[in-house]
């Protein structure tokens, strides 16, 4: 928890194998989901973590395991947990 902010699981976020939108700032992801509002979840690290930011549309993702991208471009990724 940050601010008072809880951070979740990027699963509890996007459902498997869902494309999603994001941003990379400061070597984290902003993940774009209109379709979603405040979650919580007790998963353990190693995972993939978000904050919800600007009135729960827009998720600041922390990635606590490694994963693989194509880095073709910063569009988006498929999400396979």
């Amino acid at each position: 928890m940050v601010n008072g902010i809880t951070s979740t699981p990027l699963r509890e976020v996007v459902e498997k194998g869902q494309q999603i939108k994001f941003e990379v700032k400061n070597n984290q992801l902003l993940v774009s989901d209109t379709k979603r509002q405040y979650l919580t979840s007790d998963m353990k690290q190693p995972s993939v973590m978000v904050t919800p930011l600007k009135q729960n549309y827009v998720y600041m993702v922390s990635i606590w395991m490694v994963f693989i991208n194509c880095a073709v471009c910063n569009i988006c990724f498929i999400y396979n947990y």
